[in-house]
């Protein structure tokens, strides 16, 4: 009923986008935020989209699989293969781009 209401508001009334958005339950473009503060203090924001997402996938040949336990490892961003999933089918309607980029410079004290 609320995700019904929240689909007529965003229609008929124009208002309401994100909460309408999120009720149409849209599998597609996907967006998120990276945020990085640089030797220089700066911060420096991301924005990053997916206009497609993939529905099937398979395990990455190259992905090396979990360590032994207790054994020390590296974050998984810094790996080569981080994801034990990868599409399906390669496309590059599939890869992320970023939609915005703002810096805000570390003031000087």
């Amino acid at each position: 009923v609320f995700g019904s209401w929240l689909a007529l508001s965003l229609v008929v009334f124009n208002c309401q986008y994100d909460e309408g958005f999120s009720s149409l339950r849209m599998e597609h473009y996907k967006n998120w935020l990276k945020f990085k503060i640089d030797s220089n203090g700066d911060l420096e924001m991301f924005a990053i989209g997916l206009k497609r997402v993939p529905k099937h996938w398979k395990k990455d040949p190259q992905w090396v699989g979990h360590r032994k336990e207790g054994a020390v490892t590296a974050p998984s961003w810094s790996l080569k293969t981080p994801s034990k999933w990868v599409p399906w089918r390669k496309s590059k309607k599939f890869l992320p781009e970023v939609i915005d980029h703002l810096k805000i410079k570390a003031e000087s004290s």
